[in-house]
């Protein structure tokens, strides 16, 4: 007769010591490949964004404005305007949403009464273009979101005026629409779009896609420029309010929504602050003036759009003043790419 042998408790331990190796190598592996495949699908999408920019200038001569006047365009005019489209809502026709386009109705001021019911089926409306996968989902329905922000500069001032350092630096300001031929550092040298995660809509007190409320500007002199705007996000209270619906429409213009500055480096650990101490209404959530940083979830920086179109990734490592000369239209700056 002969019996069958089983396996030993140490041929067991052994089995179960080498799945784990296998399963320690392979996890790692399975979510490296993940993160990049989300940074690849969101780089696609900066990339689509960046062709539907040069069809729009190529059609207007101009890149689309983030708070100008719909319809009568003087180039270089810096009359006030309250039509605070984004350039997503302007590029729709370009970004393959035609009808979408044609059911807007550019007549109205976007966020006051009249507005939001003349448009909100359009605003309603989500566009996997605009969403970067590597972010999380708010679990709270809405409007259509958006992780892609349009910069203004280095610059904190999301309403310009000549008293205002650096206001019209940016490839995007308020009450201007700029020509490639505006940009005189090039547009290669130029970063016009980056990435900037949503709120977590819980205000929770240290999630950095949220932003601090900070009225304490009432009180400092002003105008000032990035690092003015910088050192009031530092001394902001613990106890002072957070937003926490950033990116809460692809639809419209603002620090709140589509627009992002160069006055932090990507990731910075500050959490960014608006000088604005209301927020309750859509149009109030239209800021004015604070620190709104590009985020991400992607490992060590951020994808950058660039004004000819190509999209690079930058490093959070990358020097602050590089940072912000990558974000003017004719700084005269010169930024060597291993710089970021």
């Amino acid at each position: 007769m002969t019996r069958k042998r089983g396996f030993t408790l140490i041929e067991l331990l052994v089995v179960v010591l080498v799945l784990g190796v296998l399963m320690g190598l392979l996890i790692p592996a399975v979510q490296s490949s993940r993160s990049a495949a989300t940074r690849l699908q969101c780089l696609n999408n900066m990339k689509q964004i960046g062709i539907a920019l040069h069809s729009y200038a190529s059609l207007h001569r101009l890149f689309p404005g983030v708070n100008t006047y719909t319809y009568g365009i003087v180039p270089g005019s810096n009359t006030a305007s309250a039509h605070a489209y984004s350039p997503l809502a302007r590029m729709l026709p370009e970004l393959e949403q035609a009808s979408l386009y044609h059911a807007v109705n550019f007549d109205f001021i976007p966020w006051d009464g009249p507005g939001l019911v003349a448009n909100q089926t359009v605003m309603l409306v989500g566009i996997e273009t605009f969403l970067c996968p590597a972010d999380v989902a708010p679990s709270v329905p809405g409007y259509g979101r958006s992780n892609y922000r349009f910069g203004l500069g280095a610059t904190p001032w999301e309403a310009p005026g000549d008293d205002r350092p650096g206001s019209f630096d940016g490839p995007f300001s308020a009450h201007r629409y700029y020509a490639p031929a505006d940009f005189l550092d090039g547009l290669s040298q130029t970063v016009g779009a980056s990435e900037r995660l949503q709120g977590d809509w819980y205000r929770s007190e240290n999630y950095l896609g949220n932003y601090v409320l900070d009225d304490v500007r009432l009180s400092v002199p002003d105008p000032g420029g990035a690092d003015w705007a910088l050192g009031i996000c530092r001394a902001s209270p613990p106890d002072a309010p957070r937003e926490s619906r950033a990116g809460e429409s692809w639809f419209l213009s603002g620090l709140h929504f589509t627009n992002y500055n160069h006055c932090n480096t990507p990731n910075a650990g500050l959490m960014d602050c608006v000088l604005d101490d209301h927020n309750e209404t859509v149009y109030a959530r239209w800021n004015h003036e604070g620190v709104m940083t590009a985020r991400s979830r992607h490992p060590g920086g951020v994808n950058a759009l660039f004004m000819d179109g190509s999209v690079k990734f930058v490093r959070d490592a990358v020097n602050l003043a590089a940072w912000r000369a990558l974000s003017t239209r004719s700084g005269g700056e010169v930024v060597d790419s291993s710089s970021y």
